[in-house]
């Protein structure tokens, strides 16, 4: 990840209304982990709520891994069922 990546994500974390479909799509699984790690409950849940959306047969494993690291229950159970 570039320093302009990570500029890109900080500044999002700040403004999660501005948060595009496409910037979920891209960048959702990694500003779950980092909403988690800098304790950001608005960015996580919004992450937490998109991922939910996203879920498809390709991506649940690395979802339902993600959501039992980041503390993430629901995002959890929803890729259980």
């Amino acid at each position: 990840m570039t320093l302009a990546d990570m500029n890109l994500i900080f500044g999002m974390s700040f403004s999660v209304i501005s948060c595009s479909d496409e910037d979920m799509d891209k960048y959702g699984m990694h500003l779950l982990a980092l909403s988690h790690v800098f304790s950001v409950p608005k960015l996580k849940q919004r992450c937490t709520n998109g991922l939910a959306i996203r879920l498809t047969i390709e991506n649940v494993i690395d979802v339902l891994q993600l959501a039992r690291l980041c503390d993430a229950p629901d995002l959890h159970l929803k890729g259980m069922k």
